[in-house]
C-alpha cells in the first residue's frame, strides 16, 4: 500500500512528466512552423496552433519567439554533434589524432548533407535574423554557453593544436553547408556546377587542408590532458 509520502511523489514525478512532455511538444512544434514558414515568418500563434495548444499554455513555457528560435538553434546544434561519423585511430602526436578526428567529422557533416540539410537551412535563417546582435544579453550568455557546451571547441584550445585555424574551417563549412542548404539548387543552375559536385569539391578540400595542419604538426607532442 502507498503512502501519502509515496503517492505525493507519485503525483509529483508524473506532473514533471507531463511537464516534459508539452515542452518537447511545443520544440517539436516550433521546429516545424520555422522550416515551413521561416523564422521572421512564424509567429506565437502558429506555433501554438501546431502544437494544439492555446497561447496562453504556449507562453507558460516559452515567454516569446526569441526564446524559442534560439531553444531550436541548440537542437540544431546538438543534432549536428550527435551525428555518427566514421574516423580509425592514427599514429601521431595527441593534436595529431585530435585533427585526424575532426576531419572525418568535417567530412561526414559534408558527405550526409542531404540528411543534415534542415540544421544546415535553420541554422543559416537564425544567422541570418540575428545577425550580428541578439535580442538580449541574457540570451546571448545562454547561447554562448550553450554553443561551447555543444561544439566544445574550447577543449581544443591547448598545447600546439592548431585552434584558430580549426575555428575558422568549422565556420567555413557551416557557413559553406547552410548556403548549399538554402540555395544549392539555384546556385547550381546560376553557375553550371550540380550541387553534389559542389559538395564533393568541399570535402576535398576541406580534406586536403585538415591534412596541411595535421602534417604541420610535430610527430610528438605533449600527453593530452583532460
Amino acid at each position: 500500500m502507498q503512502t501519502n509520502s509515496s503517492k505525493l511523489e507519485t503525483v509529483r514525478q508524473t506532473g514533471a512528466t507531463q511537464v516534459d512532455a508539452q515542452r518537447i511538444n511545443i520544440l517539436n512544434a516550433a521546429e516545424r512552423v520555422f522550416l515551413k514558414k521561416g523564422l521572421e515568418a512564424s509567429t506565437m500563434a502558429n506555433i501554438a496552433e501546431e502544437a494544439e495548444i492555446n497561447r496562453v499554455t504556449l507562453y507558460r513555457y516559452f515567454g516569446d519567439r526569441d526564446t524559442l528560435s534560439f531553444e531550436i538553434a541548440v537542437r540544431m546544434l546538438e543534432r549536428l554533434a550527435a551525428h555518427p561519423f566514421t574516423s580509425t585511430s592514427q599514429t601521431g602526436s595527441d593534436a595529431q589524432q585530435r585533427l585526424y578526428a575532426l576531419k572525418g567529422r568535417a567530412q561526414t557533416m559534408i558527405r550526409d548533407f542531404e540528411t543534415l540539410r534542415d540544421a544546415y537551412r535553420y541554422l543559416g535563417m537564425f544567422d541570418h535574423l540575428y545577425g550580428d546582435h541578439y535580442p538580449s544579453t541574457e540570451l546571448a550568455a545562454w547561447y554562448r554557453e550553450q554553443v561551447q557546451r555543444v561544439v566544445s571547441l574550447s577543449r581544443l584550445n591547448t598545447g600546439d593544436f592548431p585552434y584558430a585555424s580549426v575555428v575558422v574551417a568549422y565556420n567555413t563549412i557551416l557557413a559553406f553547408l547552410q548556403q548549399m542548404a538554402a540555395r544549392g539548387e539555384l546556385l547550381a543552375e546560376e553557375q553550371g556546377v550540380p550541387l553534389d559536385e559542389q559538395l564533393r569539391v568541399f570535402h576535398n578540400m576541406i580534406g586536403l587542408y585538415l591534412d596541411h595542419l595535421r602534417a604541420s604538426l610535430p610527430a610528438q607532442g605533449p600527453a593530452r590532458k583532460e
